[in-house]
């Protein structure tokens, strides 16, 4: 199942879908038993606009399903708003990119390739 919903780039187009088309964002199954019967179970919230010099849309609400068979929650974030993590993707991006810069840099100095369970943890 896909976790995250593709095609709501922007906190503003979230913030309409909820409104709009809430139903974009109920999963085909659950994510824990496999059952297709899930029903509206209200939302969460989450302080997920960080942009700065800008008037915050905190709090997010994201919306929330549960199961009939394991009465189990699930929710599925839109694409512009990482899930599990509190920072933004951007961010995410940028640390991951200097951190691949300064290990080429190391490789280079070192003059050998990575070992293949880091490269496997980059992976990851």
């Amino acid at each position: 199942m896909q976790r995250i919903v593709a095609g709501i780039d922007t906190i503003e187009q979230h913030l309409e879908a909820v409104r709009q088309t809430p139903e974009v964002y109920r999963p085909p199954c659950c994510p824990h038993c496999g059952l297709k019967i899930l029903w509206s179970h209200g939302h969460y919230e989450r302080k997920a606009d960080r942009r700065a010099g800008q008037v915050s849309l905190n709090p997010i609400p994201i919306c929330r399903y549960c199961c009939s068979g394991c009465r189990r929650t699930c929710s599925r974030p839109p694409a512009c708003i990482a899930a599990r993590c509190w920072h933004d993707w951007s961010v995410q991006q940028a640390h991951l990119e200097r951190l691949l810069r300064e290990r080429a840099d190391q490789r280079r100095a070192l003059g050998s390739p990575p070992d293949r369970r880091t490269a496997g943890r980059w992976w990851d």
